[in-house]
């Protein structure tokens, strides 16, 4: 009896969900998308075992923006979790993998935006990297930021790096709009020993920390601008950096005129000020 009742109440949410989802009669109006995910919260919120196929239900162009409206919508509330991030992580434990679309030559169709591009919370990035878990297509959006770039920008992706550089991605793939190159992206977030584990791969697998970006600035101008003193960062550039990249410019100029150690003096950094006089930096 207990099975049969459960049993039940699973079809009835099966039967809600398809319900909900014929309700949407125009995809393309984002008032409509914003309402299912509304409506569909509820439901999803106790939806713990036996999860649908959502391919049976729903078009891959249809879980896309709802997974792109969840993404862009989501805010962090402390205590709680939203409706955005509790549709995103769903949508993973369903299973759902993310198809790439194919190109007359055979190939995967690598131009495109995801979600993923629209991400700015640590909270959807795991899940939306087990979505889109295709690491031998890159996706670019029209700035040229990628999704191996994306990896790099958050805790906890030093596992995704390495797949994608494993699987033939270049590590010093700058971002078309900026320059930044990987290792600018890992710098400049964060203060936390996570993201030094994401500087560690991109390192230890070729990336070069002497290339500067649009603006001149190299990684180590990029660590010497942070407000909060990251020694420790710049003492893995000083340590890992390949033989073939030696030695790291160390007085290097952005197109303001200004060195890694006038930034640190700037930004207030008294170790890393200490750190580079004591490597020969130019007073």
């Amino acid at each position: 009896m207990v099975n049969d009742d459960y049993d039940n109440a699973i079809k009835l949410k099966l039967e809600k969900l398809k319900c909900l989802r014929e309700n949407v009669v125009d995809w393309e109006i984002e008032q409509q998308r914003h309402e299912f995910l509304r409506r569909v919260d509820p439901l999803i919120e106790t939806w713990m075992e036996r999860l649908p196929d959502l391919r049976d239900i729903f078009r891959p162009e249809e879980i896309e923006l709802l997974l792109t409206d969840s993404v862009k919508r989501y805010k962090y509330e402390f205590g709680r979790i939203s409706r955005e991030r509790r549709f995103v992580e769903i949508v993973a434990r369903t299973g759902y993998k993310d198809e790439p679309d194919i190109g007359e030559d055979g190939k995967p169709i690598w131009r495109r935006t995801t979600p993923l591009h629209h991400a700015t919370s640590e909270a959807v990035i795991a899940p939306l990297f087990e979505i889109y878990n295709r690491y031998d297509v890159n996706y670019a959006d029209e700035s040229g930021l990628t999704h191996f770039h994306v990896a790099c920008m958050y805790e906890n992706c030093a596992d995704i790096i390495y797949e994608f550089i494993k699987l033939g991605q270049g590590p010093n793939l700058p971002v078309r709009e900026t320059g930044d190159s990987p290792l600018h992206l890992s710098l400049n977030y964060g203060p936390c020993d996570y993201y030094y584990e994401t500087v560690f791969t991109l390192l230890d697998m070729g990336a070069n920390p002497t290339l500067p970006n649009r603006e001149g600035l190299t990684p180590l101008h990029v660590t010497c601008k942070y407000p909060v003193d990251r020694i420790e960062a710049v003492e893995i550039l000083f340590r890992l950096i390949k033989e073939k990249y030696q030695p790291l410019r160390i007085d290097a100029k952005d197109k303001l005129g200004r060195t890694p150690l006038q930034w640190a003096v700037v930004s207030y950094l008294s170790d890393t000020v200490k750190f580079l006089l004591d490597r020969g930096a130019d007073v």
